[in-house]
């Protein structure tokens, strides 16, 4: 209907409605993967094949009944609906993005890397590095990356991190303090320091254990940590103050 009232009816007068609707469901459907896999492949070689990428998945609530990809799930507006996911990569070289897929809207972010990292390299990209945020960090993530000889920026939430992360994070407190660890990124001054990590993976499935080694990159921001520990100050002397 919206086509209809547009100039772009007279312009392709075989855009009907009824043409459209046969061309969206074509284009939904499973019959059509093989072509957008064709063009997924040659889009990653218009680029260049870039080796920079930057992967993140958003949540889009829905009303639909009909859409089977729409689930519950971890709703990053809040909002009260059912929801599908997004799982976008970009190209850092060129700017673009690069590949998309739609995912089941109960699928989390830390399942969805591996089945994304493999499909890019069944497309033909077969030497890349990814940068991703704390939301898809799981040592099976790691594990596909190491195996798979790719690279890989990923952050870590200390609050689900294992015991050698906080020993990496102990390790690097000292490297921090000392003047040679400061630097400058988008204007603001942040302390560095690297230390080896290793993970291991624990045997299941019959599967044996695994152990391997990462770098672990452990950045402070001292002017934040400074409103953090000064508003911590301020709830505890008002939660003393209330039993003095």
């Amino acid at each position: 209907d919206w086509l209809e009232d547009t100039i772009l009816c007279e312009k392709s007068p075989a855009l009907s409605s009824p043409t459209m609707s046969r061309l969206l469901g074509q284009i939904g459907s499973n019959d059509m993967l093989e072509t957008i896999n064709r063009f997924f492949s040659a889009w990653f070689r218009a680029n260049g094949n870039p080796r920079a990428l930057v992967s993140d998945t958003t949540s889009i609530s829905s009303y639909a009944e009909k859409l089977n990809l729409v689930e519950w799930g971890h709703n990053r507006d809040l909002e009260n609906l059912p929801q599908i996911n997004l799982n976008m990569v970009y190209a850092r070289e060129t700017h673009l993005p690069l590949y998309y897929r739609v995912i089941y809207g109960s699928v989390t972010d830390v399942t969805t890397i591996v089945n994304t990292g493999q499909i890019i390299l069944n497309l033909g990209l077969k030497s890349y590095t990814f940068s991703l945020d704390r939301g898809f960090f799981h040592v099976d993530n790691l594990l596909f990356f190491h195996d798979n000889k790719l690279g890989y920026t990923m952050g870590v939430p200390l609050g689900k991190a294992g015991v050698a992360i906080r020993h990496v994070v102990d390790e690097c407190r000292v490297k921090l303090r000392r003047f040679n660890s400061a630097l400058i990124f988008d204007n603001t001054h942040l302390s560095h320091a690297a230390a080896p990590c290793k993970i291991s993976v624990p045997a299941k499935n019959g599967k044996q254990a695994r152990h391997f080694t990462v770098t672990a990159h452990v950045y402070l921001n001292r002017q934040t940590r400074a409103d953090q520990e000064k508003a911590f100050q301020e709830i505890l002397d008002k939660i003393l103050s209330e039993f003095t």
